[in-house]
């Protein structure tokens, strides 16, 4: 196979190159429907099921931190009228059950350490997905 050198002529602009010295070999491999992924080894694929399956865990962390940050929302509007924080009792006028100092303690650290393990997992599965999506790529 020839291939013609660039032209890159200034004056003139023109620079693109002349495709009129290029054969055409016929020896190549024609493309299959698998495309790309008929080079693919079995580490390939691997690679790409466990990028994929992490990218979907990672994608679902962001639906479960709204229902953990709804969860720590309600807990802090059933604490907005209780008698720890009003320092006097007082009914409440959202129909919310009023927590304890030591309920809404508990309820608080729970959904702190909700958060805690989203991150983590989000944090682990975004470094997988990233890690086999990069490494697929290189080869």
């Amino acid at each position: 196979m020839t291939q013609s050198s660039n032209s890159r002529n200034i004056g003139n602009s023109s620079f693109g190159s002349s495709t009129s010295d290029v054969t055409k070999d016929d020896t190549k491999p024609k493309p299959t429907k698998k495309g790309i992924l008929s080079l693919a080894s079995p580490v390939d694929y691997l690679l790409l099921v466990l990028g994929s399956l992490a990218s979907i865990i990672h994608g679902a962390g962001f639906s479960i931190l709204g229902i953990v940050l709804g969860g720590m929302t309600t807990v802090f509007l059933k604490a907005q009228n209780s008698d720890f924080v009003l320092g006097e009792n007082m009914s409440d006028p959202n129909g919310l059950p009023q927590l304890t100092q030591d309920e809404f303690n508990r309820e608080v650290k729970k959904y702190c350490l909700y958060y805690l393990l989203l991150g983590v997992a989000m944090f682990v599965t975004s470094y997988i997905q990233i890690a086999s999506f990069e490494s697929y790529a290189e080869k």
